[in-house]
């Protein structure tokens, strides 16, 4: 269950982002987290993956979720089946698929040729684009 001053910072407000990330992380507060993902109607089993120590779950749903505008949110093509899951199911909040880019092309900062003609290429005159 919840401390007291956990729930009477919740109950004025001023939980902080820390603190909620906590709370939905450890295994002491399942009631709770099953509690939200109720209210927010997410599955009861969904599991959060775990994130390097300096990601907050805020910060990487900010940057997944509300960071690719349109009908996408994308993963990268190594993500975990419980990133995956999770993503998944908050995606579906917000009326989004996922889809995935991959991380070799990326991290090699490919790019499609279609957007970047090659240097110096001529037309049928001979002259440079």
């Amino acid at each position: 269950m919840l401390s007291k001053k956990d729930l009477n910072a919740m109950l004025k407000g001023d939980i902080s982002m820390t603190a909620v990330n906590r709370l939905l992380k450890d295994e002491e507060h399942a009631r709770f987290r099953r509690k939200v993902w109720e209210t927010i109607g997410v599955p009861q089993d969904l599991v959060i993956p775990t994130f390097d120590s300096k990601t907050m779950l805020y910060g990487q749903l900010s940057e997944v979720i509300h960071g690719s505008s349109g009908k996408y949110v994308y993963l990268p093509s190594n993500a975990g089946e419980l990133e995956i899951r999770f993503f998944g199911e908050v995606s579906k909040l917000f009326e989004k698929d996922v889809d995935y880019f991959d991380v070799v092309s990326v991290n090699a900062g490919e790019t499609l040729e279609a957007d970047f003609p090659p240097k110096n290429q001529t037309n049928s005159s001979g002259y440079s684009r």
